[in-house]
Formats: C-alpha cells, structure tokens, sequence
C-alpha cells in the first residue's frame, strides 16, 4: 500500500466492518485510521458532581478559617484533570475580590498620564 497523505480524506465505510469488495477500484480511501482520543470534558453527570465537591470545599474553607491546609489538599485531590483544574480556579477567581483599578488624570489630561 502506498505512502498515505496527511490530508484529511473520506474513508470507506465498508473497509473497516466487512471489507470493501470493491479494492483498488474503490473511490474512497482504505486507509486505517487510528481511534480518536477519549473527549477531555467529562460527562455532563461527573462535571456537575464535581462543581458542586468544588464549590462545598471552597465554602468550607470561607466558613472554617483554622484549617485551610486540609480544606486545599482535598480540592487539590478533587481537580485531577484539567478541565476540573480550570473548574476550580474559575471558583476560586469568582470568590476572589479584585479591586478596581484607580484611575489617575494626569497634568495632560490623559487618564494614567505618566508625566510629572
């Protein structure tokens, strides 16, 4: 069989079930394709029961200022994956409070003017 292009191509439904009784003749390729990586978002169920592990933990830790270090190394065990990992930091973001930036006028008239 010859080198396969890198291009994406349309593959023949019946190579891979019963064999394509058509061979070289086939339009279509007979290259064999290499399976698909599993999805990285997990199922909808899993998600939701793990925002909601997260989002218990991080009230724990609002709620009960002595003992933070445990409160961290359970979520830590709880975000295994990325997707949990970007889960938890978005929480931990949102609770966060981030001060607005003061806004300056300088001498010029300019906001955040940087002359003297």
């Amino acid at each position: 069989m010859a080198e396969h292009s890198r291009l994406p191509c349309n593959q023949c439904l019946f190579f891979t079930s019963a064999g394509c009784k058509r061979g070289d003749a086939c339009a279509f390729c007979h290259h064999l394709v290499a399976p698909q990586a599993a999805p990285s978002r997990p199922r909808k169920h899993k998600r939701d029961a793990m925002r909601q592990r997260i989002w218990s933990l991080l009230e724990q830790l609002d709620v009960e200022k002595q003992e933070p270090q445990e409160i961290v190394y359970q979520l830590q065990i709880e975000i295994q994956g990325t997707y949990f990992r970007r889960v938890a930091q978005g929480a931990v973001d949102s609770l966060v409070e981030v001060e607005p930036k003061q806004v300056t006028q300088g001498s010029c008239g300019a906001l955040d003017c940087f002359s003297v």
